[in-house]
């Protein structure tokens, strides 16, 4: 029902954002990803999913439409509720999230709060054929400069979060695309 809440952060807890819309206070259940981005009094939009169940409505909220379309994907999953998506896309970001199911990364989602091995398991499993499509039209891959470097590396074996976790303490200014993958393999373990 909703799309999006645009006004002034007056809340900001361990759950939730309180922000102000011509003076009233919508509650909106949050990633922590996005509740550490936030300060009480700045002006902000935030993208929101409402959800309605026996018991209760939620309304959720999103840094961009992108987590909001992970958290709404992880729903979709058998035995994944909206807490646990939250915390889902709350650990990760939306690329790790969408690589870690490609390459099957079961270990990366398990990490995640009120995910165990087989939950991590069966998102791979139900959720990898509608995630392609994600990696083929995101404009952040081909947008990076190290889009070789990582195309590379993940030829070799290493997952992207792996990878862009490592290259970004490495200093690889001027380095041609061999040197750099020889720089990596060298320092990555």
């Amino acid at each position: 029902m909703y799309e999006y809440f645009e006004g002034k952060i007056v809340k900001v807890d361990s759950e939730n954002i309180v922000i102000d819309i011509n003076g009233i206070g919508y509650k909106l259940e949050a990633p922590a990803s996005l509740r550490d981005h936030v300060s009480v009094g700045s002006e902000r939009m935030i993208f929101a999913e409402q959800i309605v169940s026996e018991n209760r409505i939620a309304i959720f909220g999103f840094y961009n439409e992108d987590q909001k379309w992970i958290f709404n994907l992880l729903r979709s999953v058998s035995k994944v509720g909206p807490k646990t998506a939250l915390g889902i896309v709350g650990a990760l970001n939306t690329d790790e999230i969408v690589n870690a199911i490609n390459i099957g990364d079961d270990k990366l989602l398990a990490t995640c709060p009120g995910i165990g091995a087989k939950t991590a398991a069966r998102i791979i499993i139900e959720l990898k054929d509608k995630v392609k499509s994600f990696i083929v039209s995101s404009d952040e891959l081909s947008d990076n400069p190290d889009f070789d470097l990582i195309d590379a590396l993940e030829g070799l074996g290493y997952s992207r979060y792996e990878i862009t976790k490592h290259i970004a303490k490495l200093d690889l200014k001027g380095l041609e695309l061999d040197e750099m993958i020889k720089v990596f393999l060298k320092t990555i373990n």
